[in-house]
């Protein structure tokens, strides 16, 4: 059995050759594990060579499958034989893992439903404080369709404005991460301020000054780099706003 691994920017694809037997489960699991820790949750297996599967290797596909999903992730199958195919249908596998005629159809697939998901579970514009969007399309690419990330609003201020967002959500980890939000990295930012208009949403563009990353969410800190009048004049009313909240609560608190 030979396993080659080809790694695309958002997943990997597997080209497997030979008889798929129990011998062969230690090298397709090593394959998988090291996909994922290349940043890739998606694995398309490619088994137009491969003539024979055994019911425990069929197991091991299962159990990555599984665990790829939880990672965010997904496994799917591409260009394979008739006859894995046939076996596939025989055991009522077919549904869960469909075959697709190339691999980048089988990658789009996994993708799109990864994006369906992750539209469900991402604030809509009546509840997200922020959006960002990559100048660089390499970076943009990363988000799919939309091309959009959704995040909270930390600090806001007349220089810039720093965010909290969960790469989680797309399965990205601190390598990726670090390479999106790179100091220096040109943003084009869509923000509201809920206190000072309940629906408007203003854009700026931003560079990324600072990364950290605690807990696993990133904490991103942007400097304006074109903000329009209007958004200016938002910003410094609602800095304004805050500072003298602040100063009221301190005050109360100091006369209690």
């Amino acid at each position: 059995m030979n396993i080659e691994t080809h790694l695309a920017p958002r997943y990997a694809v597997l080209r497997m050759s030979g008889d798929f037997e129990t011998y062969a489960i230690a090298d397709f699991l090593e394959a998988v594990r090291a996909a994922r820790e290349s940043g890739r949750n998606f694995v398309v297996l490619n088994l137009r060579r491969v003539k024979f599967v055994n019911s425990t290797a069929i197991g091991a596909v299962l159990r990555a499958r599984k665990e790829l999903k939880a990672a965010g992730g997904g496994l799917a199958l591409a260009r394979s034989s008739e006859l894995v195919q046939d076996l596939f249908r025989k055991l009522g596998l077919d549904v869960m893992l469909p075959s697709f005629s190339e691999e980048e159809d089988a990658a789009e697939a996994m993708l799109a439903e990864r994006e369906e998901r992750h539209l469900a579970a991402t604030p809509g514009e009546g509840e997200a404080a922020l959006f960002f969007r990559f100048f660089d399309q390499e970076r943009a690419n990363l988000f799919g369709a939309r091309g959009v990330g959704a995040a909270e609003i930390s600090l806001l201020d007349l220089e810039g404005i720093t965010f909290t967002w969960d790469p989680r959500l797309r399965s990205f980890d601190e390598r990726i991460v670090h390479r999106l939000f790179a100091p220096g990295t040109e943003l084009e930012l869509k923000f509201r301020l809920p206190l000072y208009s309940k629906s408007t949403y203003y854009v700026s563009h931003a560079r990324v000054a600072s990364l950290n990353l605690v807990g696993g969410r990133a904490r991103v800190r942007a400097i304006f780099s074109g903000l329009a009048d209007e958004a200016a004049k938002a910003v410094r009313q609602y800095v304004a706003d805050m500072a003298l909240v602040r100063e009221e609560i301190q005050q109360a608190r100091g006369n209690a």
